[in-house]
């Protein structure tokens, strides 16, 4: 783990470090110290690099968007296009089954991206932007091929299912059920019925 942390160049390695302190203590208690002493390197590293701690915790939160968010649509996209997936709800279903594997793994991190949300009910932070780009471009994707004839009812279906996700990544213990329950094929099958209905 140190000789691969140790192969990245300074800046991913303060990155990747804010990523884990955010995890696991929690965005106000990331401080200047546990990330540099994570990332193996000095406090000023973070100035030299990125001029702020700020500036630090908003590039690690844009690399987890990009990683939670920006590559899910083009993935998605591909399973759609691809001829072994079987059509457009079992592209969907095995984008869930993929999705949930990592949706659950960073709770705080999830926090930390809605925290104006929470705390100020300020939607017009970085994290919440990419959420309703990421809803209106999953419905542009998958709405086309939803069955519900009018688009205001499969703009609903789309928010239902990506409000249960979220609720479940940022709160993944709060309903006391084994994770493999929360992110396993079953969940995967339940969210795409919603979005699809009963297989005839």
């Amino acid at each position: 783990m140190t000789e691969l942390r140790e192969e990245l160049p300074p800046p991913q390695r303060l990155v990747m470090a804010t990523i884990r302190c955010i995890e696991r203590h929690g965005l106000e208690a990331a401080t200047v110290r546990r990330i540099t002493e994570d990332a193996g390197v000095n406090v000023a590293a973070i100035n030299y690099y990125f001029g702020s701690k700020d500036r630090l915790i908003e590039a690690a939160l844009a690399h987890t968007i990009y990683e939670g968010f920006g590559k899910a649509l083009g993935e998605l996209g591909e399973l759609m296009l691809s001829p072994g997936a079987g059509g457009a709800r079992e592209a969907v279903e095995l984008f869930f089954r993929g999705y949930l594997d990592h949706a659950l793994d960073y709770p705080r991190v999830g926090f930390a991206h809605l925290h104006g949300a929470f705390r100020d009910q300020d939607y017009t932070t970085q994290g919440p932007k990419q959420v309703r780009e990421f809803v209106v471009g999953f419905t542009a994707l998958v709405g086309p091929h939803m069955p519900q004839p009018d688009e205001a009812d499969r703009h609903r279906a789309v928010i239902h299912v990506w409000a249960s996700v979220i609720q479940l990544a940022l709160l993944p213990g709060l309903f006391g059920v084994p994770r493999e329950e929360l992110n396993g094929p079953a969940m995967a099958a339940l969210l795409t019925r919603t979005l699809f209905g009963e297989t005839v």
